[in-house]
């Protein structure tokens, strides 16, 4: 009778202004005048939270004061933010060059709105992204011609699917809500299965966040009683107190745990009482071990080497090991993220017409610097065996090409076109002298690793050319 009673009190409220979704976020603690959402089920106006299976609520300012889940989230967003993003023009001999008048080039590069430097506008985006699986920017327009990108925070944020498949935009803030059209919004999503809504690592993830959460409550009580664990004490046979003394000696007991031993004070015992814990320490229990791991599970929902926030042994953050996960972070994280965004602007922001020759590109280089060595020897070989021709090796490294005898293929031997092998034998041409040969070579090497000095180009270059055999 009181379940059915209590049934009746609640629905009894209910009325037609309560609109769909009304019980779902009653339930979930949730307001009933944030919008709807159709992704992810938790782009709610601020402040918005989950409930984890343990009962914890859970929100992006709740995880990101979990330093595994604050770094894992700089990490990636700066290093995306500080990467050059340019835009380029694909010209008719394949080659390619910077298009610094193109209009998206200012707002990509420089200056995406009044307020922000490209730099903030793609970590605060990244950010987002990371948390909330989505990232949206309106796009702002005079005469049809976008002018200004604002991102917009994916908590006030909702959307629907309309009858004909078209994506519809809800912006909400102060309570008044703005419906934004496809054609005016921006929106990026993360990892997701259909395409169009981006999954968010909170809501999947909880689990993982709020264990990490109580780990690191239970730790902070245990260092703020002196990790001073409970007991009991224990008296000789015939040795009784009354309830007094007995509640003196227990005040006295958690007094001393609550000051006394952090002060490394000491505590007598009487008559023969003797101390015995009864909790096991913070080691035993395998506190630290925990903790660890859960760093560990963090920076899987994030897709980060553990070892690039900080988490490991030292040998495996320096030296040349470093530079093989500075590749490995490139390859299996940066670049998916970099692909998504590079495809987003080409799909989102330029017109059909642009679409055919322009295109817009993160410069990794600089990540790639720290192997510039590598880099070099590879390409130098690959030019002394003719599979590659100096402009080709320019091409890759975002350098203009130099066109005449740059454009042709060279082998090693002479350093002369392919196509001239024969008359160079039968002598009718002469080839090219040894150290016009090396001299190419040096070029490229100081091209590609412009850091190296000479005798570290001598070195590269000694590796790569083999006595010609005349």
């Amino acid at each position: 009778m009181e379940i059915n009673s209590l049934s009746k009190a609640f629905f009894s409220g209910l009325t037609a202004d309560s609109g769909p979704g009304f019980l779902q976020k009653t339930l979930f603690g949730r307001h009933a005048n944030v919008p709807l959402d159709a992704g992810d089920g938790f782009s709610y106006n601020q402040p918005w939270q989950i409930i984890s299976a343990t009962g914890r609520p859970l929100s992006d300012d709740a995880v990101l004061r979990l330093s595994a889940a604050m770094a894992c989230v700089r990490l990636l967003s700066q290093v995306i933010a500080t990467l050059p993003l340019g835009v380029f023009e694909r010209l008719g001999d394949g080659a390619r060059q910077e298009a610094r008048g193109h209009w998206a080039y200012e707002l990509l590069h420089n200056e995406p709105n009044a307020y922000m430097t490209a730099a903030d506008f793609w970590q605060v985006m990244v950010a987002w992204m990371m948390l909330r699986g989505n990232g949206y920017a309106e796009k702002l327009r005079i005469g049809g011609r976008i002018v200004a990108l604002n991102p917009l925070p994916a908590s006030m944020v909702s959307c629907r699917k309309l009858p004909n498949g078209e994506p519809e935009y809800t912006y909400t803030e102060n309570g008044k809500r703005r419906v934004i059209s496809r054609a005016d919004m921006w929106h990026i999503p993360a990892f997701t299965l259909d395409g169009i809504f981006g999954l968010s690592p909170i809501r999947y993830g909880s689990g993982v966040f709020s264990g990490a959460m109580a780990a690191d409550d239970a730790s902070r009580s245990i260092f703020e009683s002196g990790m001073s664990a409970a007991g009991v004490i224990t008296m000789p046979p015939d040795m009784w107190l009354d309830e007094g003394e007995r509640k003196k000696l227990v005040d006295s007991m958690n007094d001393f745990r609550a000051g006394g031993a952090r002060r490394n004070q000491a505590f007598v015992l009487e008559g023969g009482m003797q101390y015995a814990q009864l909790s096991i320490n913070p080691e035993d229990a395998q506190m630290l071990e925990s903790r660890m791991f859960n760093i560990e599970e963090i920076c899987r929902w994030f897709g980060i080497d553990p070892s690039l926030i900080g988490h490991g042994q030292k040998v495996s953050n320096y030296g040349t090991g470093l530079e093989e996960k500075n590749l490995g972070f490139l390859a299996y994280c940066l670049t998916p993220w970099l692909r998504k965004i590079e495809q987003s602007i080409r799909k989102n922001l330029f017109t059909p017409a642009e679409k055919l020759k322009n295109f817009a590109e993160f410069n990794v280089a600089g990540l790639l610097r720290g192997n510039a060595l590598a880099r070099a020897e590879y390409y130098a070989r690959m030019v002394n065996n003719g599979l590659m021709t100096s402009d080709e090796v320019r091409r890759a490294e975002n350098l203009p090409p130099m066109g005449g005898n740059a454009e042709a293929l060279r082998v090693q031997s002479a350093m002369v076109p392919l196509n001239m092998i024969g008359s160079v034998a039968s002598g009718s041409v002469q080839p090219e002298s040894s150290g016009v040969s090396q001299d190419v070579l040096r070029n490229i090497i100081r091209q590609v690793a412009p850091d190296l000095g000479d005798s570290e180009v001598e070195q590269v270059l000694s590796r790569v050319v083999q006595p010609s055999s005349q």
